[in-house]
């Protein structure tokens, strides 16, 4: 079974509730939601919701189980084999009424998979499996890989690599391999066919792409100057333009909060912002995990603590450099966020007026949605207002007295604590305007995620 998070071609929603093991069974509860496809019917939709449940509840029995009970090496070889083993003996109990959920969210369906194991059964198989492969003769390949990506073979996800990365593999199982190697969000660079013939064999590849193949440009100035295609899956930059304006809320702004004062000039440089909040696919092409409550792969990330975000756009900066990642200065958020709006939001003074913008307390239904669904400010981006909090470079201060007027991240005094702004699903419409700010110490909260942006 070569299904994995990397194959899986449906968006879909994870909520993943934790392992319960006794001396009798291995229990995992999974809840899953799919987008089904046009052609599909209910029945067609539901088996393959459940399909894709019981999937990623045996991977992570199968995959504790291993961590403690084999070696790295060998929990590569077996773990796919032995889920499918596993599927033919796996008790199963839905728990929700899938049909219901497809009729009333029109196509998607939601499945609540209970998977039961039998202990001695998975240590059989596991044993069984081990011995199989004892019998194997296994070569090696190496790898110098000049580009960054996801290295598969034979379609199973293998390793991250880095830019003129050198990597080893070992106890490849002698015989015919594809080998391909998949960059972050731009399909694959590049593939090669290798024969392992002996059990000693090691078989050299320059994993090399040439130029016209090459997805590696920063923008396509015949399409349009002002964005950049970003490296990971739907990631888009666009152009925020240098300008100045006021930063903070005026007095007599419905909401105002004392922090948001004194309203002040600062200068903002050039810099590119990603069109929409960091979803939780862009977060898994780096990090291989999802942190998130709510889990579905173009929803935002959230549950990231501030440094967990500094985390992230370390790796990314080393898989792509000279792009500088990083998190926007409170200054220059609020500065995209506006758009050359002086109103409460960036469409108006109105709550009925950010409704069109924002996901927010009034009509989220208590979640977060997927990116991009909402009106984008006169700038292009998306969700700037609502879904997920998001997080700034720079400490809070309680008032802007002595705060930079560059557009610089303000670092120097005060507390520890970060700032977040936009506002949430959670939040009231008084939370999610342009000038609310909000201290937050570095934990993980469902309504903060993050936004990227780059000088270059």
């Amino acid at each position: 079974m070569n299904r994995g998070l990397f194959n899986c071609i449906v968006c879909f929603f994870l909520l993943c509730l934790p392992l319960i093991s006794s001396a009798d069974t291995f229990t995992k509860t999974v809840t899953l939601y799919r987008q089904a496809e046009k052609n599909e019917s209910a029945p067609q939709a539901m088996e393959i919701t459940k399909q894709e449940a019981l999937h990623q509840a045996l991977n992570e029995i199968v995959g504790q189980y291993l961590e403690h009970h084999t070696e790295v090496e060998t929990k590569k070889l077996i773990q796919d084999e032995l889920i499918d083993r596993l599927r033919r003996t796996a008790q199963l109990e839905i728990q929700n009424n899938p049909s219901r959920t497809f009729y009333e969210n029109q196509g998607k369906v939601r499945v609540t998979l209970k998977v039961v194991i039998d202990p001695d059964n998975l240590k059989k198989l596991a044993k069984d499996l081990e011995s199989e492969i004892s019998k194997i003769h296994f070569g090696r390949i190496e790898l110098n890989c000049s580009v960054p990506g996801r290295l598969f073979i034979d379609g199973r996800f293998q390793d991250i690599v880095k830019e003129d990365q050198i990597l080893i593999l070992t106890r490849i199982p002698v015989g015919d391999h594809t080998l391909q190697l998949e960059s972050f969000g731009r399909g694959i660079l590049w593939e090669n066919k290798v024969q392992l013939a002996e059990k000693r064999t090691i078989w050299s590849e320059k994993c090399a792409v040439v130029e016209n193949r090459t997805v590696r440009v920063s923008a396509n100035p015949e399409l349009d100057p002002n964005k950049i295609i970003g490296p990971l899956s739907g990631m888009e930059f666009i152009r925020i333009p240098p300008g100045r304006f006021l930063m903070g809320s005026k007095l007599g702004e419905e909401g105002r909060e004392d922090d948001e004062s004194p309203q002040h000039l600062v200068m903002v440089k050039q810099f590119y912002m990603t069109t929409t909040e960091l979803t939780q696919r862009q977060w898994w092409e780096v990090m291989l995990s999802n942190p998130s409550m709510l889990q579905e792969s173009e929803l935002p990330l959230e549950r990231v603590s501030w440094e967990n975000a500094q985390m992230f756009l370390r790796k990314l900066n080393a898989w792509d450099p000279g792009k500088d990642y990083r998190l926007p200065t409170e200054a220059e958020w609020e500065y995209a966020c506006r758009a050359g709006a002086l109103t409460r939001f960036a469409n108006g003074d109105k709550n009925s007026d950010m409704k069109k913008m924002a996901w927010y307390k009034g009509n989220s239904a208590g979640q977060t949605h997927p990116v991009g669904e909402k009106e984008p400010n006169a700038f292009g981006l998306y969700d700037m207002h609502g879904n997920v909090y998001e997080w700034c470079e720079g400490k809070y201060h309680h008032s802007y007295v002595g705060a930079p007027a560059d557009g610089s991240a303000w670092i120097e005094g005060e507390g520890w604590e970060h700032i977040v702004r936009g506002g949430s699903y959670r939040s009231k419409p008084r939370h999610c305007r342009s000038a609310y700010r909000l201290k937050d110490p570095d934990y993980q909260s469902v309504v903060i995620g993050l936004r990227l942006v780059r000088s270059r």
